[in-house]
């Protein structure tokens, strides 16, 4: 067929380009499946020499401790790192013979208090102030660990520490970890290594909000839009937030959460307390019956605080040394919510409707064609 490049299959006569589309399919699945076994990690690869771990994550992740320099009375301060969720991973590189990780096996990391030294860290009992586990730390629903990786050839100590997006915190918290020389060596024979992990986002998924107070977790308001079909929305504050303003169930606000006097009787009618559902250490929720949604789109503001620093269970002089680190900048999680009109469709639901037919009219055609090619 003339100007046009055709294959004799089973017969019948099949477009090139169908050839072509399976090819390329053919290729990013190799290429995900290529990427995915490079991306396994744990103790099951701890034979994976330090180079490559190293060239994974970065190299200014990788924190190489060198005691020596402050056994000559260098001024050596301590190495700084972040954590957050364009960052997940670090390693902790004791490069010198006769050092050890502190604190021992990193079980637990130390806690970063103004006065705290790798060496009082590394003398800690367990139940002391001065060591925590990143399960404390993080959250108890964080499994985060240190993972001891085989020594490069050069003998030298590591560990990798590896979160994941549900392991970051709802605040930003600190700690300290470091390597010291073993047996007689003098005292401040020493390396430390501060560690900052930054909270997550705040997030909206459907109609319900997870608040977070990192001092990058609100960069904007969220928004979040009450239908007839979805007329319930969930604010979850967590233990380290309540909700704003604190006469939520009267007040409703038009701005800031702060001041924030409006009557929300004249938003809805019986507003008041009777549309909101709240148990202690529950999300706030918030139901409009379908019977008094208003005739015209009607906009508040609601939101969560988080708690200050003399409220939150944190030693003075933690709170004095993380403040220091820009730590204990909070931010407040705001949300705007749109109660759309009376029997008004959502935004965006024909926009779905018309993405989902496309969708499922390009998945039959890639069917077809590859019926076609085999």
């Amino acid at each position: 067929m003339k100007g046009r490049e055709v294959l004799r299959h089973r017969g019948g006569f099949i477009p090139a380009a169908r050839k072509l589309v399976a090819g390329c399919i053919g290729g990013v699945l190799l290429m995900s499946c290529t990427r995915s076994f490079a991306n396994l990690s744990g103790e099951g690869e701890a034979r994976r020499i330090l180079d490559t771990v190293q060239a994974e994550i970065g190299p200014e992740l990788v924190s190489k401790c060198r005691v020596s320099l402050s056994a000559r009375g260098a001024d050596t301060p301590p190495i700084a790192v972040t954590l957050s969720k364009k960052q997940l991973t670090m390693m902790l590189e004791c490069v010198e013979d006769s050092t050890e990780e502190v604190p021992e096996g990193l079980r637990k990391v130390c806690t970063a208090k103004k006065e705290a030294t790798v060496e009082s860290c590394s003398t800690a009992k367990d139940g002391s102030a001065d060591v925590v586990t990143l399960k404390q730390l993080l959250g108890w629903s964080s499994d985060a660990q240190w993972v001891q990786l085989e020594r490069s050839s050069q003998g030298n100590k590591a560990w990798m520490l590896r979160l994941k997006d549900e392991d970051l915190p709802f605040t930003d918290k600190a700690f300290f970890v470091g390597c010291k020389k073993t047996g007689d060596a003098p005292q401040d024979t020493t390396c430390r290594v501060n560690v900052v992990v930054k909270a997550r986002a705040s997030s909206v998924a459907g109609n319900v909000v997870t608040c977070a107070y990192g001092s990058d977790s609100n960069p904007q308001t969220l928004e979040v839009d009450m239908t007839q079909e979805r007329n319930t929305l969930t604010l979850d504050c967590g233990v380290e937030g309540s909700v704003a303003p604190p006469m939520y169930e009267t007040n409703n606000c038009e701005g800031m959460l702060k001041p924030c006097k409006g009557n929300s009787d004249g938003m809805f009618p019986e507003y008041a307390r009777t549309l909101w559902t709240r148990k202690p250490k529950e999300p706030a929720i918030f139901t409009i019956p379908t019977e008094n949604f208003p005739q015209t789109d009607t906009k508040f503001f609601i939101g969560c605080s988080p708690h200050t620093a003399t409220d939150a269970p944190m030693e003075p002089d933690v709170a004095i040394y993380a403040e220091d680190l820009g730590v204990l900048r909070t931010t407040e999680c705001k949300v705007a919510v749109t109660v759309k009109a009376a029997n008004s469709a959502p935004v965006g639901s024909s926009v779905q409707v018309r993405t989902a037919t496309c969708g499922a009219a390009a998945l039959a055609g890639l069917v077809a064609g590859f019926r076609g090619i085999h």
